[in-house]
């Protein structure tokens, strides 16, 4: 599980070893956050999708660019690659995997909605 802590600048993580029925306490990552959402996503191949804004500089105005990060070894290292670099902050990206294609949403500035599609595979 990933976790953000407002202000920090960073998210943390919790495992399982018992399918979540206990969590270990949360130690920082190397991932950057401006205490934005982040998703996390099965690309159902074992990999993970992570959906995020990697800046560490806490506030609204911070939370640029929309990237999607890939693990597929629980967490551990990542392939990064930034969808959508531009003015503005993006918040509450969501999506899913479907064929190697990365289907997403996102909010532009609190009011507009965009939906992308970005083959990641």
């Amino acid at each position: 599980m990933l976790l953000r802590f407002d202000e920090t600048g960073w998210l943390y993580a919790s495992f399982s070893e018992d399918e979540g029925m206990s969590w270990s306490h949360p130690v920082r990552t190397h991932i950057p956050n401006p205490s934005n959402k982040v998703r996390l996503i099965s690309a159902g191949d074992g990999r993970l999708a992570l959906l995020h804004t990697p800046n560490p500089v806490h506030g609204m105005a911070h939370r640029n660019p929309l990237a999607v990060w890939l693990s597929g070894d629980g967490l551990r290292t990542w392939e990064k690659k930034v969808l959508w670099d531009l003015d503005g902050w993006i918040s509450y990206p969501d999506g899913f995997v479907e064929d190697g294609m990365l289907y997403l949403s996102c909010e532009l500035n609190r009011h507009d909605v965009y939906f992308l599609r970005e083959r990641i595979f």
